[in-house]
């Protein structure tokens, strides 16, 4: 047997480990198959996932690289403690450490910070700025100061920053993504709930119609083992019903004539006609469907007010920082003045509100 993924053979233990399904050769065909053969919204996840996975291993090693730069920064040397390194062999492997920071931290700011950069322009042109204007303008500042400092061999570096800022923000969309995702997995579920057909008795005879085409008073036969394509109440006939989808009760209960039964239950055994009282979206399987649907599609409160909040905190933070600048400038010159508006725009990064909101809503979802 091959591999689903790259068609090379399959071992008989993995294919006895892996069950059902799909079968692959190994983690990697699995993994590239869940991101290039996935459509849609699971799509999208998925790659969000693979993209946050490589950036948190590349940001895990410029900060390993950086805390040569800290130690030797806090030692007062650039040279390794204990060392007897000259001065000058200290400072090109300082610089070689710079280099490296920014080279594992490319890939981050691209992967990560585009999108983020790319998500607030198109909110600037429609007049409304959130969180994410917020995220480019303290990571932004952080990659073009370190950047700087790379190439010209003086100053303190802060890719590491940027880079856990956009790791977290990430974790946060991915969490609300991946919330969506079941969401949108449990519509369709529900979804599925409606029978394909239905009986429906009229004046001009029995028809087989589709639930979308039942009208309110319609008379529906409903046969053991089918569901019920409509809310309703009974007429003739004695079953068990499931209800466990409205009621959450797992014990079938007795439906008799004069009982009202609900779109989306399973009739477990005897016959039943149902006269029709709400259809489609007015049902309550319908009702569910658009409750789920409308969660799924909006933001919540919690990230409208947040977004309020970051329309005046902006304003806020950058007049901060310039004020900041200038008390700088005063006191140290320039390179005071730079760092003490840089550290004001980091600090202003809302990393609690990019994790602790998309958080809530996948709880919710």
């Amino acid at each position: 047997m091959d591999c689903s993924f790259c068609h090379l053979p399959i071992p008989t233990a993995g294919r006895a480990a892996q069950g059902e399904g799909p079968l692959f050769c190994c983690y990697g065909c699995r993994l590239a198959a869940q991101i290039t053969l996935s459509r849609g919204e699971a799509g999208q996840v998925n790659w969000m996932l693979t993209r946050l996975g490589l950036c948190a291993f590349l940001t895990m090693t410029v900060m390993m690289f950086s805390m040569y730069l800290y130690r030797q920064e806090a030692a007062g040397s650039m040279a390794p403690p204990g060392a007897d390194d000259s001065a000058a062999v200290a400072s090109q492997l300082a610089g070689l450490m710079r280099y490296l920071c920014l080279l594992f931290a490319t890939p981050v700011f691209l992967l990560l910070g585009l999108p983020v950069l790319g998500a607030a322009i198109e909110q600037g042109r429609r007049g409304v700025w959130s969180t994410d204007a917020l995220v480019v303008l303290g990571v932004g500042a952080a990659f073009v100061y370190s950047y700087v400092a790379t190439l010209t061999d003086r100053g303190a570096t802060y890719y590491e920053t940027g880079c856990v800022i956009l790791v977290f923000i990430t974790l946060g969309r991915w969490l609300e993504a991946q919330g969506k995702l079941r969401a949108s997995e449990a519509v369709a579920s529900l979804q599925s709930l409606f029978p394909d057909r239905v009986e429906v008795c009229r004046a001009d005879g029995t028809l087989t119609l589709t639930p979308r085409d039942v009208r309110p008073d319609d008379l529906l036969r409903v046969p053991a083992g089918g569901r019920i394509a409509a809310d309703g109440r009974i007429e003739s006939g004695r079953a068990h019903v499931d209800e466990s989808l409205v009621t959450g009760e797992s014990t079938p209960v007795v439906r008799e004539p004069g009982d009202l039964v609900r779109a989306g239950t399973l009739c477990l055994d005897g016959g039943l006609t149902v006269r029709a009282s709400a259809v489609g979206a007015a049902s309550t399987l319908g009702r569910l469907i658009v409750l789920l649907e409308q969660a799924r599609r909006s933001r919540s409160r919690y990230e409208r007010l947040a977004d309020r909040v970051a329309t005046g905190f902006i304003p806020l933070t950058t007049v901060l920082a310039i004020i900041g600048g200038a008390l700088g400038w005063q006191r140290g010159g320039a390179d005071e003045a730079i760092m003490t508006a840089l550290a004001v725009l980091l600090i202003a990064c809302p990393c609690a509100l990019g994790i602790a909101t998309p958080t809530a809503v996948w709880s919710a979802l």
